[in-house]
């Protein structure tokens, strides 16, 4: 009878648990068991790196011509209305991931055929460079391409997983602190790649965790901010007053210029996934894109540059990001209206980590 009531007080107490931080009972199990495996590798959908894909499991080898386009395409010129635009993404075909780009509405470009994985292609405001994070095994840097002769340039930094633009000329990187041996956020020049201190970095709550995937809006002292508290969330943060905010359990927050909204990757949803939006000024948390059925693992939701469109990527079997041989293609669809996303990529493989990269003004290429 003691074995009972103890058994009883033990499980009244995890579901206590799991109430508290908004988990299921599956989930707050899963946590509680492997916290230390999850706090390096995996919760839901978000990763603390992103995956190593089985070097082995694919060979079959892709070649881009400017005539033959071995994959779906219908074209986001003819989709998307107004300015031209540029989209980057990943594609892991032949057993890593690559960057590709299609600079408005033209041929598309294989930027990348390392042995490393490349992702998290972000282009510059002022469209003259497309940045990078280069994984070699358990470590990574940050990258940057010449989108004028789309070659890489010499700009290295070590040790980052993100970066997300503030301006013009300031982006948000989450490099790891050699001192500290923690991983913290600073601003970066992106033009000389100039690094500087960040407010963030000396609030009490976040003093001794490890912060990720940095976003903020263009001049907001708000900043998003993934953290690892008993699983990955997204938390926002008010740099004048230091108040926080959690938004929800996911990851991969993305935020653009003159935008009140933020999309984010959450880990609930039909396929245990869904995007989701969060709006700074009304405070409201809304899912916007759960497909229903098989087709129904949504990751990476971004905002395009100018905000006004939603590109995420979802595998039609319903596999996750890390499976070897995962279909996934990219859908976008304008934010006012997310009903009917429709396919936008569909390569051979898994194509992931959008960008969208919208041109507001064609004089010397610049928004």
């Amino acid at each position: 009878m003691k074995k009972l009531v103890i058994l009883i007080t033990f499980s009244l107490a995890g579901l206590l648990i799991a109430s508290i931080f908004h988990f299921d009972t599956r989930n707050a199990c899963i946590t509680f068991f492997n916290l230390t495996w999850f706090s390096q590798q995996y919760a839901g959908v978000c990763a603390r790196f992103e995956p190593q894909i089985n070097k082995t499991a694919h060979k079959a080898e892709i070649a881009l011509k400017p005539k033959e386009e071995r994959f779906k395409f219908k074209g986001l010129s003819k989709m998307i209305p107004g300015p031209p635009t540029m989209l980057a993404w990943a594609n892991n075909t032949n057993g890593q991931w690559d960057l590709y780009l299609r600079k408005y509405g033209g041929e598309v470009h294989r930027l990348t055929n390392t042995e490393e994985d490349e992702l998290f292609p972000r282009i510059s405001p002022n469209g003259e460079w497309l940045f990078f994070i280069r994984h070699l095994g358990t470590s990574s840097y940050l990258g940057r391409f010449s989108l004028f002769n789309l070659k890489e340039d010499s700009l290295h930094i070590n040790s980052v997983e993100f970066i997300s633009f503030i301006d013009h000329h300031t982006a948000l990187i989450d490099p790891l602190d050699p001192k500290t041996g923690k991983r913290h956020i600073r601003k970066m020049d992106i033009r000389t790649g100039k690094q500087s201190d960040n407010p963030i970095n000396y609030l009490p709550q976040y003093k001794s965790i490890n912060l990720h995937q940095p976003a903020a809006n263009k001049g907001k002292n708000l900043m998003y901010i993934l953290v690892n508290r008993l699983g990955w969330r997204v938390e926002m943060v008010n740099l004048v007053n230091g108040n926080t905010r959690e938004i929800g359990s996911g990851c991969r927050p993305s935020t653009a210029f003159g935008s009140e909204l933020m999309a984010m990757t959450s880990n609930r949803g039909n396929g245990q996934s869904s995007i989701v939006i969060h709006n700074y000024k009304t405070g409201d948390i809304r899912t916007i894109v759960d497909m229903p059925g098989p087709v129904s693992h949504e990751y990476d939701g971004t905002l395009s540059s100018d905000g006004k469109w939603l590109l995420f990527t979802v595998s039609p079997n319903n596999q996750t990001i890390a499976e070897n041989g995962a279909n996934y293609r990219l859908y976008a669809c304008p934010i006012k209206d997310c009903s009917n996303p429709e396919i936008i990529l569909d390569m051979p493989g898994a194509d992931s980590f959008p960008y969208l990269h919208v041109l507001q003004s064609k004089k010397h290429g610049t928004e």
